[in-house]
């Protein structure tokens, strides 16, 4: 038996985890769109569990300001930051065996060196690994020499690992890595069992080089959710078939079928001349709701509807999430649970 494991997003949080926005040039003077849409998200969280959002120095009285009236369920934690993707770079947190938190912290690239600088970035899992050690939530913690963004790997809870060839596999992540590497390397840390590896990421996802946040995501062990569209023309379309394809032949690590459940995309919105990958997967799991992306599109009620379907027990809370998508990703990329820890005697 593992020692630990890596629960699934819909276990039991103490916090999220959001670092605000402030790398102008990526919103392209859509920066106070930006900053609202990423506070409408931290006050959604906020009614149901506490937030800590990580600040850079220059910002802390303005953010401040904004939650001032949240101040029991919004924390700050100042550091310099570059970006503003908490899925990214925060570290990944497990579950030991009697129940306390643990930390791995992988090596990230700014996906792939697309933007700079990132030095800030890449020092923010030590930041808070440091910081939640000196408060006792944290007992150990774990660096990997590999480079891994949260976004690209998704958990069912129970030894199953979700991701896409064409991020993990792409030349300016780990290139000295072959697939059979990759996945040996996703077991040993991980402690999991079986690694799904989907075909492709979103069509236009050109930033991450296809996440599987923003088109495929366990909403319970067993079950995928994803989306669909009946235009053959649409570049996604294949996608769709091929990933659907992959899930539907695959065991997870118990031994079950995977049930696939799909939404209809959003329409295609254009945004400095290319289509934005919008996408209702890049949802967010809180304590007792589900945080979800709408861009006031027609698909938009249909997509709530099939959320309130397959969570039941949760509260399902829309957010406008279009300004998120022009800078590169939407409310899971901006989110990053820490699972709380159950002591076990």
């Amino acid at each position: 038996m593992s020692s630990f494991r890596v629960p699934a997003e819909w276990e039991q949080h103490t916090r999220t985890w959001v670092i605000w926005p402030c790398r102008d040039i990526i919103w392209e003077g859509q920066l106070e769109l930006a900053q609202q849409s990423y506070e409408a998200v931290i006050r959604a969280v906020a009614r149901y569990e506490p937030v800590c959002v990580i600040v850079k120095p220059t910002l802390l009285e303005e953010v401040t300001a904004r939650f001032i009236d949240l101040d029991s369920k919004v924390s700050i934690f100042v550091k310099e930051v570059d970006d503003s993707w908490a899925r990214d770079v925060m570290p990944f947190f497990t579950l030991n065996q009697n129940g306390t938190l643990s930390a791995l912290n992988w090596q990230f690239n700014a996906w792939g060196e697309k933007f700079f600088p990132y030095s800030y970035d890449q020092e923010i899992a030590h930041h808070v690994i440091d910081s939640l050690k000196s408060s006792g939530e944290l007992s150990t913690s774990f660096s990997v020499d590999m480079i891994l963004e949260g976004g690209s790997v998704h958990f069912d809870g129970e030894g199953t690992l979700l991701t896409t060839k064409q991020c993990l596999l792409h030349k300016n992540r780990n290139p000295h890595f072959s697939q059979d590497e990759i996945e040996s390397e996703l077991k040993k840390q991980f402690s999991i069992e079986k690694v799904i590896w989907l075909e492709e990421g979103l069509s236009g996802d050109v930033d991450t080089d296809g996440h599987v946040d923003v088109i495929a995501a366990f909403v319970k062990p067993g079950t995928v959710i994803t989306m669909s569209t009946e235009d053959a023309a649409h570049p996604n379309y294949s996608t769709y078939a091929k990933n659907k394809a992959v899930l539907e032949k695959a065991l997870d690590a118990k031994g079950r079928r995977i049930e696939v459940i799909e939404i209809p995309q959003p329409a295609t919105q254009i945004w400095d001349g290319e289509p934005l990958p919008l996408s209702y997967i890049n949802f967010y799991i809180a304590n007792g709701a589900v945080i979800v992306p709408v861009f006031n599109d027609v698909n938009d009620e249909h997509a709530l509807s099939v959320f309130r379907r397959v969570f039941p027990a949760y509260d399902i809370v829309p957010v406008y999430a279009l300004p998120l998508f022009r800078g590169g990703g939407g409310i899971h990329c901006i989110t990053m649970q820490q699972p709380a820890a159950v002591l076990v005697k």
